[in-house]
């Protein structure tokens, strides 16, 4: 039985790397306010996640990853590495994110439960 999960949160952009065998790589940071979220998060562990924003008033989907890293530090701030393949993500939609300070996220998945 598959039950759908819906995570929503506020993160600030830390920079996305592209490498040769087409990787993309997305670097996210969530203040300690945002930890109940994290932990959320991190029942989505190998399963493929769609991951939203909103930029403005407009939503757009950054694309299909899958948690690649998850780093708690001692003051409640979490570092998340999503990772997907070039051909699965938005780049110009994660372009539009290093512009933007707070960003709202949704990612959404189904998992077995």
């Amino acid at each position: 039985m598959e039950k759908e999960i819906k995570i929503y949160s506020v993160c600030e952009y830390a920079g996305h790397s592209i490498n040769n065998a087409g990787i993309v790589n997305l670097n996210l940071v969530f203040d300690y306010s945002e930890l109940a979220n994290v932990i959320q998060m991190m029942q989505l562990l190998n399963e493929d996640i769609e991951v939203f924003c909103k930029i403005g008033k407009d939503t757009k989907k950054i694309g299909n990853f899958g948690i690649k890293d998850i780093k708690i530090n001692s003051n409640g701030e979490s570092k998340i590495k999503l990772s997907s393949l070039v051909h699965s993500v938005e780049i110009s939609v994660i372009n539009e994110l290093i512009e933007q300070d707070n960003i709202k996220i949704a990612l959404k998945s189904e998992i077995n439960a």
